[in-house]
């Protein structure tokens, strides 16, 4: 993580934000009963114990909303399982290298680390896409106004290997140029150190999830390309297993998805409480950073039924295969698998969530 020193003003606005993670967390008030009757009741016990389940996230933003939800929401124990949820910071690599070590059973992660994961040799499973469009909006300082203008001068992202990192090279490419060619690319470590880094004139460009974006246009920096306007199918985050664990444990795996979806739709439908953990998860009670955060992340790009999709890695492997063809071998039949998503479909759960 580089070292950029951030001025009054970003500390102040930070603060006041509480986008610097140093606000106290606030209470989330659980639901004191379980949810209604037509939510689906939750599967008969079986005669074996179910086993502990771990389940990581990496972003500090709230793209991470189902697997919070369900864990505040009670919805977890509501399906007979023991889940521990945890952050992993160091971006999705290292959430990755933590659940092939054996450490973790589930990750929301994004589809950039899976293919990043099946190129060094592993074999998890993406099971779930709950946000299958790029969420990530590239922001810029004043005088550049076209990625043109980039040429020659630096943008700004989390990690190499990340969304991030895809949704730089994949701007800049859009726009005509070529990453670290025609635009440097300068790894900040997280959201708020590139609009340190904005700030304080060392990249002219930073890619940013929301709500950061709030923040960015507060400090006078302005939207250079909204990334979701493109269209491009892209597994931002989802659900990814183990492999072994999903062989051995499916009972498990399903009962994970009949709370992972139910979050879902609990996202989706009582506001308030998702702003409450939203509230707890960001740090901040700022409505409008709240408020952006719910927008892209909670209603309009939140999958009901976040099926995993061939086209949404097919766009990773196209632009991975430019600069590593050994992308273009990897078979995606093998990569995802629908069937719990696809399950909880056709048995009309998901359906029966929304009333």
């Amino acid at each position: 993580m580089l070292g950029f020193a951030v001025g009054r003003k970003l500390v102040a606005l930070l603060v006041l934000l509480g986008l610097a993670g140093c606000a106290p967390a606030p209470a989330v008030s659980r639901p004191s009963s379980a949810p209604a009757e037509a939510a689906a009741s939750a599967p008969a016990a079986t005669a074996a114990p179910l086993p502990r389940v771990r389940v990581a996230y990496t972003s500090d933003s709230s793209s991470e909303l189902p697997a919070q939800v369900a864990d505040e929401a009670g919805l977890f124990a509501k399906y007979g399982l023991d889940v521990s949820v945890e952050r992993i910071g160091g971006g999705s690599s290292k959430v990755l290298q933590v659940m092939l070590a054996g450490d973790l059973e589930l990750a929301q992660v994004g589809g950039t680390a899976v293919v990043d994961a099946y190129l060094a040799g592993a074999d998890p499973v993406y099971i779930a896409a709950h946000l299958p469009v790029l969420l990530l909006t590239v922001y810029a300082a004043p005088g550049v106004e076209r990625v043109e203008d980039l040429r020659g001068k630096t943008m700004s992202m989390t990690r190499a290997g990340t969304i991030s990192d895809f949704a730089a090279r994949y701007a800049i490419a859009h726009g005509g140029l070529q990453p670290e060619v025609d635009v440097g690319l300068v790894p900040t470590g997280g959201n708020t150190e590139t609009l340190a880094a904005l700030q304080s004139g060392n990249v002219q460009a930073g890619v940013l999830s929301p709500p950061f974006d709030v923040a960015a246009r507060k400090l006078g920096f302005h939207e250079l390309v909204n990334l979701p306007s493109l269209g491009l199918a892209f597994p931002h985050n989802g659900l990814l297993a183990r492999r072994d664990f999903l062989d051995e444990h499916p009972d498990a795996v399903q009962r994970y998805m009949r709370a992972y979806v139910e979050a879902i739709a609990r996202i989706k439908q009582d506001k308030p409480f998702t702003l409450q953990v939203m509230q707890k998860y960001l740090g901040t009670d700022d409505p409008e950073t709240l408020e952006s955060g719910y927008e892209a992340y909670g209603g309009r790009y939140l999958a009901r039924a976040p099926y995993p999709t061939v086209a949404q890695f097919q766009s990773i492997l196209d632009f991975v295969a430019q600069r590593d063809p050994r992308a273009r071998e990897l078979t995606l039949d093998r990569m995802i698998d629908d069937r719990f998503v696809r399950a909880l479909d056709q048995e009309g759960f998901i359906d029966g969530l929304y009333h």
